[in-house]
């Protein structure tokens, strides 16, 4: 969602997501150092968007430092999809999650149905697919599996007002739109990329509702280094990265006990998962 994360083993932000240097924020003062304010206490609005909202939302991903948070930006023509495109077509099959101050875009994530495979595509090289490993979702009782899509925060918003939540408040807006939308039988996913920040991001919220769940189900929670893993897939994807970009990493949301049950079943899975991702990584 636009601030630099730190991935564990490796460097790396927010999902689709950014990474900003200093000198692109307006930093804060002494005075104002140790002081940090909810999305809600500066004025910020968490919502689904509406048709009036798209025009606000194209403007602000096609702001040149928010573009080129995104690997590769979204402008770049290897994309094969303009941004008047993407936000249009994401709202006609999903929902668009905006964070809105005083009638501008602010932080956005899209929820659209996942074109993901049931099970893990083999490699092929001779195509650009030099990698591709993962989890089968055949033991993933749900109807169907959507995807966050498009997901970033303003870094200068945050800087300047010293804003803290605005993600989290997106990711359960979405969180509450699948379920809904889905009375309860849809999965959700995220996509970035290898040396991207969104897994650190997942990681931490979602071992925060992991621990939630054990508490209220009377269960020991099991943990890898302190976090839940829910890596399902790694894949070279030149059509949406260009030949020579990273790969594709997707994440798990669990929102459901069956999903819980899904991911920890898979743990031995996801770990391996997990190894490949480091590799690429250090490479």
């Amino acid at each position: 969602m636009g601030q630099a994360l730190e991935r564990k083993c490796m460097a790396e932000p927010l999902v689709d997501t950014v990474t900003i240097g200093k000198s692109m924020v307006e930093l804060p003062t002494n005075s104002m150092r140790d002081q940090v304010n909810s999305p809600e206490s500066v004025g910020i609005t968490i919502r689904e968007a509406n048709e009036d909202d798209l025009r606000p939302l194209e403007d602000f991903l096609a702001r040149p430092d928010i573009d080129s948070l995104f690997s590769p930006p979204l402008s770049d023509p290897v994309r094969g999809i303009t941004i008047h495109e993407r936000v249009q077509r994401k709202f006609n099959e999903g929902v668009w999650v905006i964070a809105s101050r005083e009638g501008k875009v602010v932080g956005c994530m899209a929820v659209v149905p996942s074109k993901l495979s049931t099970n893990v595509p083999q490699s092929d090289p001779e195509h650009g697919i030099q990698v591709s490993d993962g989890i089968s979702f055949s033991g993933w009782e749900v109807d169907r599996i959507m995807e966050l899509s498009t997901v970033v925060t303003d870094p200068q918003t945050k800087a300047t007002l010293r804003v803290k939540g605005m993600g989290t408040e997106l990711l359960d807006k979405a969180k509450e739109w699948t379920r809904r939308e889905g009375q309860g039988k849809w999965g959700l996913v995220t996509d970035s990329w290898v040396g991207g920040g969104m897994g650190e991001f997942i990681d931490k919220l979602n071992t925060r509702a992991y621990m939630n769940w054990c508490r209220q189900n009377n269960q020991e929670p099991v943990l890898d280094n302190g976090y839940f893993e829910t890596i399902v897939r790694v894949y070279s994807d030149p059509n949406k990265r260009g030949p020579n970009g990273p790969a594709t990493v997707v994440y798990g949301i669990p929102i459901e006990a069956r999903d819980w049950n899904f991911f920890t079943g898979n743990k031995v899975d996801i770990m391996q998962t997990q190894q490949v991702y480091n590799r690429l990584n250090q490479a």
